[in-house]
């Protein structure tokens, strides 16, 4: 490696030294460089000082330790500069929120802009390149002692590297599981809620009234259905073993691979980073389970809610619909008759009361309860007893009945 490093600086100082007769022209075309080169151009670009006329050697070495770019990775990096001595390099932005540039090289070696002027200007991309642009032989030179560096302390670096990496990682993949666990605050809690807000979409539409495709479900439709094929609507399996797969795949390789004789102060950030994990794998299966566990739900409510609509062949049904809903209602009040009837039965003392208990246990009225009575004439002496009492249902009904029957409300 020492050989290797001492021919680079060798080289970086030769270009310095060679005459490159430039081509000025208005109009320059540019290519991307490799994805290696990007990355190496972007983890330096902190280490610029003085508008570029110098680099910082320690911020470049740290802003390399931070990468995924190995010894052979820079030295291809490195050559590649030096095959581009005679060619220019810019840069533009990727989006409006990328923190990483995306540069660029002139298509054409010795080929550079011509300068600009204040009646014509660079225009556009044209005006960003011009202002940006840096020869390789003016940049290389000023950068090669924080690349030597780096290379020169490669396995220490690559050591606080791996470190840092692994705790990028690990907090990517908690801004991940925030998310989920986010989302599933959405998730309804029983069937019921379900059922309202489809009865509410419908109704929406009964009356005439456009919605989103969500319906009144709004963004609770996807959280609940994470795992339900929207082709076929049913379950998509969920696998343990796969999800834990996934969450492991994060990891890089310090973490997958412990090394006993690692240094007491690395191996205590290690396990540290094992602590995070593990933590972070019970919060990502917990994530998982509960967006299933609702999917199973979602599905279960809406094949009860499918199996009550009647099908094509159900005209008949469809017609009698409003004769059975009348029948319901005429029931409903001869059940309040009944179960109110019992009641006042009861509390006047009517013998008759017994005839119509048998019928109301028949049909579900009445339970049995375990009533607390105190003995007359004994001081503070009790016994339980079992008794027939109306469900709280009917018993609502009862009181109900006898409030409309005779004007007044039973206690």
């Amino acid at each position: 490696m020492k050989n290797t490093i001492a021919m680079m600086k060798k080289q970086a100082e030769e270009i310095t030294n060679e005459e490159i007769e430039w081509t000025y022209q208005r109009k320059v075309q540019w290519e991307k460089v490799t994805d290696n080169v990007n990355a190496y151009l972007n983890a330096i670009k902190g280490a610029r000082r003085y508008g570029g006329n110098q680099y910082d050697t320690r911020e470049m070495i740290d802003g390399l330790t931070k990468t995924r770019l190995t010894q052979e990775n820079l030295l291809e990096v490195f050559d590649w500069l030096i095959s581009k001595k005679d060619h220019v390099i810019t840069y533009r932005e990727k989006d409006w929120y990328a923190r990483d540039y995306e540069y660029r090289v002139t298509k054409k070696p010795k080929v550079d802009y011509e300068q600009a002027h204040y009646t014509n200007p660079y225009r556009g991309i044209a005006c960003k390149y011009y202002w940006r642009k840096e020869s390789v032989q003016e940049m290389l030179p000023k950068q090669i002692d924080g690349l030597v560096g780096y290379m020169n302390e490669y396995n220490k670096h690559n050591d606080a590297h791996t470190i840092w990496l692994d705790q990028r990682n690990l907090d990517n993949m908690r801004y991940v599981i925030e998310g989920k666990e986010k989302d599933n605050k959405s998730i309804y809690k029983h069937g019921g809620q379900i059922y309202q807000q489809i009865l509410a979409t419908l109704s929406e539409y009964r009356k005439g009234n456009s919605s989103s495709t969500h319906g009144k479900f709004s963004f609770a439709l996807s959280y609940n259905t994470r795992y339900i094929d929207g082709e076929t609507g049913e379950l998509i399996p969920f696998d343990l073993s796969e999800a834990t797969t996934e969450f492991m795949n994060y990891q890089s390789n310090v973490m997958r691979d412990f090394r006993a004789n690692q240094p007491n102060k690395l191996r205590n950030i290690h396990e540290s980073l094992i602590e995070q994990r593990d933590a972070l794998l019970t919060r990502w299966l917990d994530a998982h389970t509960t967006a299933y566990d609702a999917s199973v739900m979602w599905k279960n409510t809406w094949d009860k809610f499918w199996d009550y609509l009647p099908s094509e062949d159900d005209e008949q049904l469809i017609a009698d619909a409003p004769k059975l809903l009348a029948e319901v209602k005429r029931l409903r009040k001869l059940e309040a008759v009944v179960v109110g009837s019992w009641m006042e039965s009861c509390d006047q003392g009517s013998p008759w009361h017994k005839q119509l208990r048998s019928p109301c246990v028949d049909l579900g009225y009445l339970e049995l309860r375990d009533v607390e009575h105190t003995r007359k004439g004994f001081d503070g002496f009790t016994y339980t007893s079992k008794e027939f009492h109306l469900k709280e249902e009917y018993e609502k009904m009862a009181k109900q009945w006898i409030k409309e029957e005779y004007g007044v409300e039973e206690e």
